[in-house]
């Protein structure tokens, strides 16, 4: 009976979390925005991947991961003016 909780408790996680990958992450099939084109993610100041999207504005923002979409949504100008800053002084994290 254990087993089969646990292996109900993993599909369910599995499955969430590809849920929410998938809606985090956009492709340009289905989207009609403009890509941003930035290197950095906005939110960490990482080097984006370029599987990781969020949109906003009509613009793709590339991310470095799908935890940074919610962060980004959460207060997309904040992101956006540090990401301008960063961009300007030329600052990036690795």
């Amino acid at each position: 009976m254990k087993k089969w909780m646990m292996l109900g408790w993993v599909m369910i996680l599995l499955g969430g979390s590809m849920a929410w990958s998938a809606a985090t992450t956009a492709t340009s099939e289905t989207s009609n925005s403009v890509n941003a084109g930035n290197k950095m993610c906005p939110v960490s100041g990482d080097k984006v991947t370029g599987k990781h999207f969020v949109e906003y504005n009509g613009k793709k923002y590339g991310l470095c991961c799908p935890m940074c979409a919610n962060k980004f949504k959460r207060d997309p100008e904040k992101y956006l003016k540090k990401m301008a800053s960063q961009e300007a002084a030329g600052v990036h994290h690795h």
